[in-house]
């Protein structure tokens, strides 16, 4: 039995694709983005109200719990590019297939998060010299949010598939809804309401993990509907097949590496930027946060990107997906480059905005220049990366994640910043260089052409999606 071809998905190889269908797969994914800084935002926001050592457990346990489970999402990213392809190729029977897969391999992850990441957290915050005032609200908030790895994994499996299958929407609404729970758990969690005691920032993890169990559910209630099932059979729990799962890990694997190289060296950046002036947090805090207005976006024709050519070359027809690619590219330039441009230009008001201390002002004003340079080759990177991964092309980008991340971003950031003595704008220039070389190091390895005639899906799975 085949499935059949949903009425709604118009097969990619019958017609061109537009700049108007990139656009139209790219701002939900920026809405769901938003949503989810949202409630890391709730949270932080209503911890200030508690006292600076619940916000700042929960400022620094946010990002180390993700940074950490980032090997597992970049590795359950790669369900976009398997499915996509399955879509491409007229194989949806084989996409309900893949879903199942990636379902049961998060199962055996769960040990590894709880007996080896767990006791990691609390080695990284020791071994960082964290205030041990914030200690152990860091330690308790971590200890909760990765409890909720039993079931974000499957969820992130859930959404990764929604994106393979090009539903954008879907996600987009179930994160908002996901917030909207958020805001009133943390609140009634926190500071207690009735018969609910306040817990402070045990509070503000419970109540993000129910938002989170409530988001994995409706996830699933969409990809489980009568539409999901009777168009990819994923109601159908299919037989297990040893070498689609070795297939899976050997093109998605370097996807979690690369998140998770990615992250960590990050998290580094932050983490010397905090053994900086308060000054000079302060003004770093000002431009990350305005500069995460284009990353988002970037983000999601990244997404947007690799969805389209995933599906484009499963109904090989690389010269569309290239099509596809050049227009997310252009969107990203243009968008981001765009902030970039106001950002350098109104750089000193922008920062007065928020706040009125003229070093904090003169700071912020000299990093908005750096980060003013960077976005043009940050966009072409995102969107270049992204159409890379929807080629099944995971393991070049895995190699040069290892060596810029941990070759340049994080011995350059030490070396300008603390030997030279160049402090914050030194830490900047080093990661300013980095992402440039990474713009021009994926750009050119997307011109070259060689992922048009890579595949993710064993051919020997195509063949035998029916089974």
């Amino acid at each position: 039995m085949s499935a059949s071809q949903p009425q709604d998905s118009p097969q990619v190889s019958s017609r061109k694709i537009t700049l108007g269908e990139v656009m139209r797969l790219s701002y939900p994914i920026i809405i769901s983005m938003a949503s989810i800084s949202l409630m890391g935002i709730t949270d932080a926001l209503f911890m200030g109200w508690i006292g600076p050592r619940e916000q700042g457990a929960v400022g620094l346990g946010g990002p180390i719990v993700f940074s950490l489970l980032s090997i597992f999402y970049g590795t359950w990213s790669g369900v976009t590019t398997f499915v996509a392809q399955a879509v491409g190729a007229k194989q949806y029977k084989l996409a309900g297939k893949i879903l199942w897969h990636a379902i049961a391999l998060t199962i055996p992850c769960l040990p590894i998060v709880f007996l080896g990441i767990n006791p990691l957290t609390e080695f990284m915050l020791d071994f960082f010299g964290t205030n041990p005032e914030i200690m152990p609200h860091a330690k308790e908030y971590m200890k909760i949010r990765l409890f909720a790895a039993s079931y974000l994994f499957a969820g992130f499996v859930g959404l990764s598939f929604l994106r393979g299958i090009a539903d954008m929407r879907s996600p987009a609404i179930i994160t908002f809804i996901a917030l909207l729970a958020n805001v009133p758990l943390t609140y009634v969690m926190s500071f207690g309401y009735g018969p609910i005691k306040a817990m402070g920032v045990s509070g503000a993890a419970y109540a993000t993990i129910i938002a989170q169990g409530i988001e994995t559910l409706l996830y699933f209630a969409v990809i489980w509907g009568p539409k999901n099932a009777k168009h990819y059979f994923t109601r159908k729990i299919p037989r297990l097949d040893l070498k689609l799962i070795r297939r899976f890990l050997y093109v998605s694997f370097p996807i979690g590496v690369s998140w998770s190289l990615e992250n960590v060296g990050w998290l580094s950046f932050t983490l010397f930027v905090a053994t900086q002036t308060k000054e000079a947090l302060a003004a770093n805090t000002i431009v990350i946060q305005l500069l995460n207005l284009s990353f988002m976006p970037g983000i999601a024709l990244s997404i947007a990107a690799a969805t389209l050519v995933g599906q484009c070359l499963g109904a090989n027809d690389p010269k569309n997906a290239r099509r596809a690619t050049n227009y997310a590219i252009l969107l990203a330039v243009a968008i981001m480059g765009s902030i970039g441009l106001l950002c350098l230009v109104f750089r000193e008001p922008i920062a007065g905005l928020f706040t009125n201390d003229p070093e904090v002002i003169q700071i912020a004003g000299t990093l908005f220049i750096f980060g003013a340079v960077y976005q043009v080759f940050d966009a072409v990177s995102l969107v270049s990366s992204g159409a890379l991964r929807g080629a099944g092309d995971t393991r070049f980008p895995m190699a040069v994640s290892i060596v810029a991340i941990w070759f340049g971003l994080v011995p350059g950031v030490f070396f300008v910043g603390a030997t030279l003595g160049y402090g914050i704008y030194g830490a900047w220039a080093a990661a300013t260089a980095i992402i440039v070389l990474l713009g021009v190091i994926y750009y050119a390895r997307y011109r070259q052409g060689k992922w048009q005639t890579m595949r993710a899906l064993p051919t020997k799975a195509k063949s035998s999606a029916a089974a």
